[in-house]
């Protein structure tokens, strides 16, 4: 667990004393190099990235973020991102910060817990919906499905990232050899 905050660190430590299992750092996740390369199996923000984006240079500083982030996240891991933020506001981001190691880009969406309707024009269908019900995956690709999303009120965004694994002979940063195409339409192996 970490924060660019000392008293937000220390509070956490504290009130969490009971679970030593958790560890609890101060780091800009702008800049970790207190943390290796791949060091981590999961990156999960719930709201740094939106905070990052009502501040200065917000554009710069949520790329760095997602940079870092990529960068102590093992291949094959997942980088969870919980944001109040619509799929068209959010997904530049990711796009933008270059990087070729996601696999794919998942999206589901969370009605908050005081919401009980939901939009009519929703993929899934969804007419009136229990607080904290969790629709999709919807895969990033599909435009109808985020344009739809983007219109909805009153829920939680949570973006998948899964980072690709290394494939042989190539590097963790080199990409990955999974075309658009593969993700859309994944072969199987099985057959």
């Amino acid at each position: 667990n970490v924060d660019y905050s000392t008293v937000v660190i220390s509070h956490m430590a504290q009130q969490h004393a009971d679970l030593p299992q958790l560890k609890y750092q101060v780091a800009d996740c702008r800049h970790m190099p207190e943390f290796t390369d791949g060091e981590f199996d999961v990156v999960l923000d719930k709201g740094t990235m939106d905070a990052i984006l009502c501040g200065d240079t917000p554009a710069e500083n949520c790329i760095q973020m997602i940079c870092e982030c990529s960068r102590v996240l093992k291949p094959g891991g997942y980088m969870i991102v919980v944001t109040y933020g619509k799929p068209f506001s959010r997904l530049i981001y990711f796009d933008e910060a270059g990087l070729p190691e996601w696999a794919d880009i998942e999206v589901f969406c969370i009605t908050k817990q005081d919401n009980r309707e939901s939009h009519p024009g929703h993929p899934s269908n969804l007419v009136t919906q229990s607080p904290g019900t969790v629709r999709g995956p919807f895969h990033y690709t599909h435009l109808e499905a985020m344009e739809i999303l983007s219109k909805l009120e009153d829920v939680h965004y949570v973006y998948v990232l899964h980072k690709a694994p290394v494939q042989e002979g190539s590097s963790p940063h080199s990409g990955s050899d999974v075309s658009t195409a593969d993700i859309v339409h994944p072969t199987s192996s099985d057959s």
